[in-house]
């Protein structure tokens, strides 16, 4: 949406200016938006695709840091991992079995459980990648309550 914004706001600006609102010495500035706007639309056209992630492809890069534990230096070990997927409620995994997954795979587990609990948790502008294929689900078996 970006190249969008930035052109509505030059043209916006542009009308200020027009009705004497805003001084005649911002029209550089609104210009220089404008061909920013161009500039974003012709970097996505040229790549698009390459920047979202797709299935299964890992954490988004601009947060990844924001959301690495605060303690253990911040890296994932099974114990951390395990405690985070704890949050989700359809996860069904052991520490056994957290532990034995690779590294990446504890960094990607655990990167999923505090973005689908942080976007749960009033925040949906958070990033939630879709859920590893390696990550069981609970099955829920059929009640008889009444």
């Amino acid at each position: 949406m970006a190249p969008a914004l930035v052109q509505m706001w030059a043209i916006l600006r542009k009308q200020l200016i027009a009705t004497g609102e805003k001084p005649l010495e911002d029209m550089a500035l609104a210009d220089e938006a404008e061909t920013c706007a161009a500039v974003m639309r012709a970097w996505r056209w040229n790549n698009e695709g390459k920047w979202r992630v797709g299935r299964d492809e890992g954490v988004d890069p601009t947060t990844a840091d924001l959301l690495k534990p605060a303690g253990n230096h911040g890296l994932v070990d099974a114990e951390i991992c395990f405690n985070s997927l704890l949050l989700i409620g359809d996860v069904n995994v052991t520490e056994e079995m957290v532990a034995s997954w690779r590294q990446d795979q504890m960094d990607r587990a655990y990167d999923w459980a505090m973005r689908v609990h942080l976007h749960a948790s009033d925040n949906p502008d958070v990033f939630v990648p879709e859920r590893p294929d390696f990550i069981p689900r609970f099955e829920r078996t059929a009640s008889t309550d009444s």
